[in-house]
């Protein structure tokens, strides 16, 4: 039997830790890109996507109010064109939520 008078060897250490901290930089970057390019597609079609949106939303109360208080058409579906209309200004609503929240600077 042997015995080592000597230091013993370094103990390896474990890469785990580094690897762990490049990947989580790696995927906050690839966040950061992809919510950048995101928001680009989203800002240029802003324009088109809103007047869309509320133009909709118009069309559907003024059909409304043609059909319910000047035709007195009772086979038109009020309610359903109502709630066509209040889910478009939602949608734009919801659309503006989004380009705030992608836009580079927001938290």
């Amino acid at each position: 039997m042997s015995t080592r008078s000597g230091p013993l060897p370094a103990r390896p250490t474990s890469l785990l830790p580094e690897l762990m901290s490049a990947l989580a930089v790696l995927l906050r970057a690839t966040a950061g890109f992809l919510a950048f390019s995101l928001y680009a597609v989203l800002a240029t079609f802003e324009p088109l996507v809103r007047l869309v949106l509320l133009l909709l939303a118009l069309g559907g109360l003024v059909t409304c109010g043609i059909y319910a208080f000047l035709l007195r058409d009772a086979h038109f579906p009020l309610w359903t064109m109502l709630t066509f209309s209040i889910s478009m200004c939602v949608l734009s609503a919801l659309y503006s939520a989004i380009l705030r929240r992608l836009a580079p600077g927001s938290p």
